[in-house]
């Protein structure tokens, strides 16, 4: 198994960090939102298992995890709602999605220079 870099896992970090923010910053602004207090407690969550685990399988896990969230909640729920925070949210999202899909396919393109280097 091998690690993510410090200057990966720390942008993971960072976007799952102000992701969770923004959260706090709509519930601030929307009395009773049940799913926007599901959605920090799940934000909150991904960031304490990532905080703990660097390996690229644990990132493929979170990021696959995320993806399934994503695909089936959050695209809903967003598209209720026009905010500004609600398109800050989504691009939170994104970006975490992109940069661990980036981090993944680096370790995959290693993994395949190996294999054709051994033949």
């Amino acid at each position: 198994m091998s690690n993510i870099t410090q200057k990966e896992h720390r942008r993971l970090m960072e976007i799952l960090n102000d992701l969770i923010d923004i959260i706090v910053y709509i519930r601030k602004e929307i009395e009773d939102n049940y799913s926007l207090q599901k959605n920090e407690r799940e934000a909150i969550e991904w960031y304490r298992y990532l905080k703990v685990h660097k390996d690229v399988e644990e990132v493929e896990s979170l990021y696959k995890e995320i993806v399934d969230r994503y695909c089936t909640e959050f695209e809903n729920q967003l598209c209720e709602s026009s905010s500004s925070y609600d398109a800050k949210r989504i691009y939170l999202l994104r970006e975490y999605l992109k940069a661990a899909y980036k981090i993944l396919n680096k370790e995959e393109a290693k993994k395949n220079e190996t294999y054709i280097q051994e033949d």
